[in-house]
């Protein structure tokens, strides 16, 4: 049982530690606006503490009501985990008849056996129920933490009078424009001044003459990793060989974990509404879609040129 549940709980962990990397990334812009992810618990938590209050507080007089009737039930109805038992005692009147032809040590080996399979087929039944119920319990975990993190990422997009990023003017309202995270790094073995929103991965370089800015948007990213080179922790950007011709690598100091964390959950993010926007249209177009994935991000486009058009 030990052993099943070891890879459970560290997916659990390494869940949890992501968050708190992620969470410890944006803890200055969340102090910054005043975001307390705490304040807005959902519903649905609510009302499980609450109904779960009422539940732990019984009366004394109740409990014992209620164990003294578990008590008498267990004495009446046999519980479905437990084995029925089996009556080892050599009967003369009933077994006798059918049990002529075997000597006594038959019997009792047959007794064993049947006795050794109600057995086995109980430890599976409690092991089953076992394995479920940590399985459920390691989900809620992980979805708490999942929930946590796109909370934090949302919050800093919505709050009112959010710092957009300079290296892209846009809007002063577009929320994917808003700055989730800025640092001096190295791309591609380049200095340069790294800004992150959730629709734009945007660099400028420092060379004073020969200042470039590049703009990645998150819809052409393939895959976010965390690798090595020479001995250096960088995170590795796979981008759409069709628009780009390499990808991207980015190393830092000590935040590289950080910032792994940050662009690994907006790139999730994006590919859950991808994900959402396929299973949203007819199956004839989810198949083509799943085909060629650019098929998808023309239809997207003219979705919204549609909607220009109407405004």
């Amino acid at each position: 049982m030990r052993d099943l549940c070891i890879p459970l709980e560290t997916y659990a962990y390494d869940q949890e530690f992501a968050c708190a990397l992620l969470i410890g990334l944006l803890e200055p812009t969340l102090k910054r606006y005043g975001i307390k992810l705490t304040d807005a618990p959902d519903a649905t938590s609510g009302e499980a503490a609450k109904s779960g209050t009422g539940a732990a507080a019984p009366s004394a007089d109740a409990i014992s009501i209620s164990d003294s009737d578990t008590a008498l039930q267990e004495e009446k109805v046999p519980s479905p985990h437990e084995p029925e038992p089996i009556d080892s005692s050599p009967s003369t009147d009933k077994e006798a008849p059918s049990q002529a032809g075997k000597i006594y040590g038959e019997m009792i080996s047959e007794l064993v056996q049947n006795l050794w399979r109600v057995c086995k087929e109980d430890c599976e039944v409690r092991l089953r129920a076992k394995i479920e119920e940590k399985q459920q319990q390691v989900t809620a975990r992980v979805e708490a933490v999942q929930a946590l993190r796109v909370r934090a990422v949302r919050a800093i997009m919505e709050v009112d009078g959010a710092q957009v990023s300079s290296f892209n003017p846009s809007a002063p309202d577009d929320s994917n424009n808003v700055l989730l995270y800025e640092a001096s790094c190295m791309v591609n073995g380049i200095p340069v001044t790294l800004h992150v929103t959730y629709g734009n991965l945007i660099y400028r370089t420092m060379v004073p003459v020969f200042a470039r800015t590049t703009v990645v948007p998150f819809e052409d990213v393939v895959n976010v990793a965390q690798t090595t080179s020479f001995g250096i922790q960088v995170v590795s950007m796979g981008l759409d060989t069709t628009k780009h011709t390499k990808g991207i690598t980015i190393a830092m100091g000590l935040e590289v974990d950080l910032l792994f964390q940050l662009l690994h959950e907006i790139f999730s993010m994006h590919q859950r509404e991808i994900r959402a926007s396929i299973t949203a249209l007819p199956p004839l177009q989810q198949q083509e879609t799943e085909k060629n994935p650019a098929e998808l991000q023309k239809i997207l486009c003219s979705e919204e040129e549609e909607t220009k058009e109407d405004e």
